[in-house]
């Protein structure tokens, strides 16, 4: 018997585990980058010895640093949610 909403062809994979995983090591990663923006890491925020150096400091790097973690955060949150409904 054909559940509703399922082609006949298709088929329905469990990634459970491999989605948890994927958005708790994205709130990770994302959490480190925000943590080390705040922070000013120089590992993360010293434009030194890149290509660009003259051309964004150290506070436009902590920016968008900043910004990269709450983006990455809130979107694997999201996503997340989204796929429990």
């Amino acid at each position: 018997m054909m559940k509703r909403g399922l082609y006949v062809n298709e088929q329905r994979t469990d990634h459970s585990i491999f989605t948890r995983a994927l958005v708790h090591a994205s709130v990770l990663i994302g959490a480190v980058i925000l943590f080390g923006a705040i922070r000013n890491w120089n590992w993360l925020c010293d434009p030194t010895g890149t290509r660009d150096a003259h051309r964004h400091s150290r506070g436009y790097r902590r920016v968008v640093f900043f910004l990269l973690g709450v983006l990455l955060i809130v979107v694997s949150i999201w996503g997340f949610v989204l796929k429990l409904k």
